[in-house]
């Protein structure tokens, strides 16, 4: 309004129709001298600023100033051609006009203009879209790494952590991101704690999912740790060194489920070129992987045992599972299974959620009743408070079912098999035993029945197993692959031969060489004695 006040105080409009419109605000608002001080001290500054003028302009022309008259400005008469296209206007002495008169005459004076008029309509939606995108424009700058599909998912995907989106995404101090310049940069960084607890109201109300906020983990053994990660693939055809490169970031973030609270994982994505350039090359015939997430069971099995040990979940198709969740079915002792494992993990997300509810929802009605209610009833919500007086909590998290944490549980022991395996294979003893049975086997059934026959195994003084082998009969034919691989084992691990070992059978003889002797002719040779 002050900028329609000043035009129309330097120049005259030569429309007649807005000229009026004019001059009548110009009279309303002359009734507020705080408004019209601005204006007159714009009129002043602008005709100072003014050069001299070299001829006057006739008085009809002559744009309305202070200086002339103290009284409000009155209207120009219109022209002298337009009194016939506008006659509603004479007929009004330049009295008030209703809005559907102004209208009228507005549409009388486009529709007999010679001149070309382009009408153009602006909805609401149209303003909104403009002023949104600005917005985003504007408080969102360049963010490194921030995939949408975090906030968007695909469909059957599940999104990031509601509440931990915001101070991931915005938050300098807690969140991913670090300013420098006029972007935000990844921090060096792969554990994020997020923003304290608000424990009293000061000002403005928090947000609703401020109080809901967890702990985020973004895993980037290239981007922070810089490890020299090898290509997965066994027929890569890279020289040897070569090490994966950091090609983005994975687009699921997805919500692992710990002991008391789901909390954000988030993974880069590593490529190999070498890979991607055979597979162009070789065309549709070639299918093979060359990009990979690094939290992919291909990429963490090329990784440190040490290294892998900090990836704290599990992947479980589009779930994450908390390796201290798995862990607990591994109590051998007191025999846990995965539905007491479902009632703990449902009980702590349970306690938790709780909390953060009632603390939501004390500060809540604390900052509502203030000092109104009764010192006895501040700090406690009232459940009969009208709907929408205030923003309900969130739902509780679903957790995985039993059956999706068992299969967490298979997935870690495969993971772990090379550690058993090796342990097994470190077994040595210097007095072992050698016996087999057929009662085990006895107890197969399907497509195995009746095909293996002796269960053979072999432990040493403390009555760890050695080795152990399923065979057809007991010959020595399907016993000389066990006794290399033994013998082999020893001589790797820099063992001494055993020097005594215990058998039920074959191992008396009459002259010469027995059979047991034979099988494991090189310890022998060291001195070691069959005995029955």
């Amino acid at each position: 309004m002050k900028f329609i006040l000043v035009e129309h105080g330097i120049k005259k409009d030569t429309n007649p129709l807005m000229l009026w419109l004019k001059s009548t605000l110009w009279e309303y608002a002359d009734q507020f001298p705080q408004v019209m001080c601005h204006v007159h001290s714009v009129l002043k500054k602008t005709k100072s600023q003014q050069p001299p003028k070299a001829k006057e302009l006739p008085k009809s022309k002559t744009p309305p100033t202070l200086q002339e008259s103290s009284k409000p400005l009155e209207p120009l008469m219109p022209q002298e051609p337009l009194k016939g296209k506008i006659e509603e206007i004479d007929d009004m002495h330049w009295d008030f006009a209703d809005d559907q008169e102004l209208l009228d005459m507005a549409d009388t004076l486009v529709s007999s203009s010679e001149l070309g008029v382009k009408a153009h309509l602006t909805t609401a939606g149209d303003l909104l879209k403009v002023s949104q995108h600005s917005q985003e424009s504007s408080s969102n700058p360049g963010l490194e790494g921030w995939q949408k599909s975090w906030e968007e998912p695909p469909p059957n995907t599940q999104p990031m952590f509601k509440p931990n989106i915001h101070w991931l995404k915005n938050d300098l101090v807690y969140g991913l991101y670090t300013k420098q310049g006029s972007k935000k940069v990844l921090k060096p960084i792969m554990n994020f704690s997020p923003p304290p607890l608000i424990s009293q109201i000061q000002g403005a109300l928090p947000p609703m999912l401020s109080f809901f906020t967890t702990t985020a983990f973004f895993w980037r053994p290239v981007g922070v740790m810089q490890l020299k990660v090898p290509c997965p693939n066994r027929d890569c055809p890279a020289q040897p060194g070569y090490s994966l490169i950091r090609h983005g970031y994975g687009s699921i973030a997805r919500t692992v489920y710990g002991i008391r609270f789901p909390y954000t994982l988030l993974t880069e994505r590593l490529s190999c070129n070498h890979c991607k350039d055979k597979r162009k090359s070789a065309g549709d015939d070639d299918k093979r992987q060359y990009s990979w997430n690094a939290s992919s069971l291909s990429i963490l099995q090329q990784l440190a045992p040490a290294v892998k040990s900090m990836f704290p979940a599990v992947i479980v198709g589009k779930r994450a599972i908390d390796k201290e969740v798995v862990t607990l079915h591994s109590d051998r002792v007191n025999s846990i299974s995965m539905t007491k494992v479902y009632r703990v993990l449902e009980m702590g997300h349970s306690k938790w959620y709780a909390e953060r509810r009632d603390l939501y929802q004390t500060l809540l009605f604390k900052a509502h009743s203030a000092d109104t209610s009764e010192a006895s009833q501040r700090g406690i919500l009232s459940f009969i408070k009208a709907p929408g007086s205030y923003m309900p909590p969130i739902s509780q998290s679903v957790l995985p079912s039993p059956r999706t944490l068992c299969r967490a549980h298979m997935i870690m022991e495969m993971e772990r098999m090379s550690v058993y395996r090796q342990s097994i294979l470190s077994v040595t003893g210097e007095i072992l035993c050698i016996d087999g049975t057929k009662q085990i086997l006895k107890k197969v059934y399907g497509d195995g029945q009746d095909t293996m026959h002796f269960l053979t195994s072999i432990l040493n003084e403390w009555g760890q197993f050695v080795t152990a082998v399923v065979v057809a009969s007991e010959s020595e034919e399907c016993y000389q692959r066990m006794a290399r691989g033994l013998c082999s084992r020893f001589r790797r691990a820099n063992a001494p031969a055993p020097k005594v070992m215990y058998t039920d059978n074959n191992c008396c003889r009459d002259g010469g060489t027995s059979w047991m002797e034979s099988l494991f002719q090189d310890w022998v040779r060291d001195g070691m004695l069959c005995w029955l």
